[in-house]
């Protein structure tokens, strides 16, 4: 079973490439066709432009949205920016079929409209990151007990007089600036 899904899935990446191609030769030949007289054979040229500049943004845009996930997590933005990243990252990838998909991910009515379909998938990655890092056990759930599984066994929880045994009080210091 894993093996055919494996190679449906090279199928599908050597006919996407394919396409790919198909379609940045004709828009190549449309460009010389239709300004012939004006750039000569300029249409590859203009083409290659094309897919150079939308790499230079699509690094640029998916920076940009990758600096403020983490933020985005704070104030609940973060579904817009993770679109933001998959638009980018699209921009970036050669050719002019994937482009569209990634102009369209980084509009910003496209991405209030799929915000919440961009936090799901977040929590998703982040709840399968967090499941791996602490051995298939997620903090303050679903491993025996709670909590972080296997750090600290045999620690007790403290009880009210070792708080006050470490909650002591010490100096107090005045940190106003005084004027002149």
């Amino acid at each position: 079973m894993g093996r055919s899904i494996g190679c449906l899935l090279l199928f599908a990446v050597v006919a996407w490439l394919g396409l790919e191609v198909w379609t940045w030769l004709a828009i190549s030949r449309w460009l010389n066709h239709t300004y012939e007289s004006s750039i000569g054979s300029g249409g590859y040229l203009l083409t290659l432009g094309w897919i150079v500049v939308s790499l230079v943004v699509g690094i640029k845009l998916a920076r940009w949205h990758l600096s403020r996930v983490m933020v985005g997590l704070m104030n609940g933005t973060a579904g817009r920016h993770i679109l933001g990243v998959i638009g980018a990252v699209l921009l970036a990838l050669p050719g002019f079929l994937s482009d569209i998909p990634g102009i369209l991910l980084l509009l910003p009515p496209v991405q209030a409209l799929l915000g919440k379909l961009g936090a799901a998938l977040m929590a998703s990655v982040v709840k399968r990151s967090m499941g791996k890092m602490f051995g298939g056990g997620f903090p303050g759930g679903g491993a025996a007990g709670g909590g972080f599984p296997g750090m600290f066994p045999g620690m007790k929880p403290m009880t009210p007089d070792d708080r006050a045994r470490f909650n002591k009080p010490g100096k107090t210091y005045d940190t106003t600036v005084e004027k002149d």
